[in-house]
């Protein structure tokens, strides 16, 4: 075995705590690095993901590891914005009369005739079951309320009230559309997560888009 590197990685965003472990672990790996006889130029020392990074400058070491700064989801510091957005399209639209059930174990019931729109998204593409009945999408820049429980592939919600919803049109799950937003907090309180559960599967069951 060859060892390059030595890190560790803080539990908390509190700087003067960072500090105090920063000192600890200087100690420790100067200690490790004299036992094993490894030289310090050839050993790469990191302890600093995103809010170290930014507010610890002097745990920087010789590398950091920026995670959720790059997508702007690093609530101590809110100069760097979200940049992450979450989108599907209306897959076709349903007319139901009054009384109509939807979705697994019935848990939501139309109280008039309603017009839903499919989403095909769910729980597999990253998109909670809980979210059910509770979360809202946007579309037409207007909020439309997720009914019945989400499945695994796709997800209902009441376009009742929003005109010229037809089916491609883009439904925003996560972020801004016209004047309207869905925000952080929103998800993570929906969806009982933190948001760093969605994301990193949004990036792993979906198609990414960069726009520059």
């Amino acid at each position: 075995m060859s060892v390059v590197g030595i890190m560790t990685h803080f539990p908390n965003y509190n700087a003067d705590e960072v500090r105090a472990k920063l000192a600890q672990f200087k100690e420790s790996s100067t200690w490790l690095m004299q036992q094993a006889n490894l030289k310090r130029e050839e050993i790469t020392l990191h302890v600093a993901n995103s809010y170290t990074a930014l507010n610890v400058p002097e745990a920087q070491l010789d590398m950091v590891r920026p995670g959720g700064v790059l997508f702007g989801d690093l609530p101590t510091n809110p100069e760097y914005p979200s940049i992450v957005s979450f989108k599907t399209r209306v897959s076709s639209l349903h007319h139901l009369p009054k009384d109509s059930t939807v979705g697994y174990d019935s848990t939501f019931t139309t109280s008039r005739d309603s017009v839903l729109a499919n989403l095909p998204v769910g729980y597999s593409d990253g998109y909670p079951r809980k979210m059910g009945n509770k979360a809202e999408v946007l579309i037409n820049g207007q909020r439309a309320k997720v009914v019945g429980v989400t499945s695994m592939n796709t997800t209902v919600v009441d376009v009742t009230e929003i005109k010229g919803v037809l089916p491609g049109q883009e439904v925003v799950l996560f972020g801004q559309q016209q004047k309207q937003s869905i925000a952080v907090s929103e998800m993570e309180n929906n969806a009982e997560l933190i948001f760093p559960e969605l994301y990193t599967l949004w990036g792993t069951s979906n198609p990414r888009f960069y726009v520059k």
